[in-house]
């Protein structure tokens, strides 16, 4: 080889070293995208690497209950105001008032329980004495009224309940006992 080329040789590898570096440099440059390339409602969940979205990627107020999968949120991950309100009881002043009755021998009565004031009914019922099963006893009517004084009315539009009216009969030779109840909220 002669002199000439021993000279150049090494400077085409410098040139082909740096072309290169500046090749690939601009590759790379050329393959990152931005939000400004990107079309509105073009890019899915499948598009993104899982685990790469923090909270602070979410714009705030932009998400609903059905964005977020069921269970996948703990309580410690709740605000402390969200975790007082899910702890807190559902209603207020619940309480079960009863009355019990005896229904003469085949015979027919009603119970009439009522809320103590200022609470409302939100549901009553009965039960008849464990003898009265073996002498067809049967429930013939349970619904909601209201206290008028001392006497049970039935609702009109508009009421709200505040008393509950069983009414029961047998079939048997003694008497049996028949229990009504209301449950009783205060109203919100």
């Amino acid at each position: 080889m002669n002199r000439s080329t021993t000279r150049i040789l090494p400077v085409l590898a410098l040139s082909a070293v740096v072309i290169g570096t500046a090749t690939a440099g601009s590759a790379v440059a050329a393959g990152l995208v931005t939000g400004a390339q990107i079309k509105n409602s073009t890019i899915t969940g499948i598009d993104v690497k899982n685990g790469s979205l923090t909270g602070s990627d979410v714009k705030d107020g932009s998400l609903a209950g059905k964005d977020v999968k069921n269970g996948s949120l703990g309580e410690g991950e709740l605000s402390p105001g969200t975790r007082k309100k899910l702890n807190e009881p559902a209603v207020q002043g619940y309480q079960v008032v009863t009355q019990t009755v005896s229904v003469p021998t085949d015979g027919q009565a009603s119970v009439f329980v009522f809320c103590p004031a200022g609470k409302v009914a939100l549901g009553g019922g009965s039960s008849w004495a464990e003898s009265a099963l073996e002498v067809d006893a049967v429930v013939n009517e349970s619904s909601p009224g209201k206290a008028v004084g001392e006497f049970f009315a039935p609702l009109e539009a508009g009421d709200r309940a505040d008393a509950w009216k069983v009414t029961g009969q047998h079939h048997g030779l003694d008497a049996q006992d028949l229990t009504g109840y209301v449950i009783c909220v205060s109203p919100s």
